[in-house]
């Protein structure tokens, strides 16, 4: 019995540090996308890009899109039993939010991407609280948080259907919207739900 105690603790204490060490990279949100920080050198490259192709980002993911959730521009990775790799992400060949000035402009193109067998990532939605911006904002963090660390934009929370209420901040490539949910009832301590990157 005691070797059998002394085996499993011993493969137990080796999983842990196997788990451990997988999730050594740092994946961040900037300006187009999620980036991993080399620590060693100081330096950021891509891991999922806004424009990448719908294959190459798909191969990054290292394994297959969720059965749940996922449909022919749609691909989810959500499934939390594959910890501690990314797991809170939507990959989308479309935007998933459309902002109101081109909601019912004239001559704006639909935001579904048809036209080729292997479309671009438009949007990318983020609900691994291990994903932050560069001033560590991520899932989980409150309004509070978010307005200290990136300053209040001034404008008003604007709802997006299933994306939720979102607030919006100018970035130099595409769009960053910090979502609060599906509640109109915004306060400082609202928690932010998820990160919605999309052109």
């Amino acid at each position: 019995m005691r070797k059998v105690l002394c085996i499993v603790t011993l493969l137990l204490i080796f999983s842990a540090q196997c788990f451990a060490g997988e999730w050594k990279k740092e994946y961040y949100i900037r300006p187009g996308g999620i980036y991993i920080l080399e620590r060693s050198t100081n330096t950021f490259t891509p891991f999922i890009k806004l424009g990448d192709v719908k294959q190459n980002a798909l191969a990054k993911m290292n394994r297959k899109a969720d059965l749940y959730g996922t449909t022919t521009d749609t691909f989810a990775f959500v499934d939390s039993k594959y910890e501690p790799e990314p797991y809170g992400l939507i990959l989308y060949t479309y935007s998933v939010i459309v902002p109101p000035e081109q909601q019912e402009g004239v001559g704006v193109m639909s935001p579904f991407d048809n036209s080729s067998m292997n479309p671009a990532i438009k949007s990318i939605s983020i609900y691994d609280a291990r994903i932050r911006t560069l001033k560590g904002i991520g899932v989980g963090n409150t309004v509070k948080q978010l307005f200290d660390a990136h300053g209040n934009p001034g404008i008003d929370w604007q709802g997006y259907g299933s994306a939720g209420w979102c607030m919006e901040y100018a970035v130099p490539e595409g769009r960053i919207y910090f979502s609060v949910g599906q509640t109109s009832q915004i306060t400082l301590d609202s928690k932010i739900g998820a990160i919605h990157l999309t052109y």
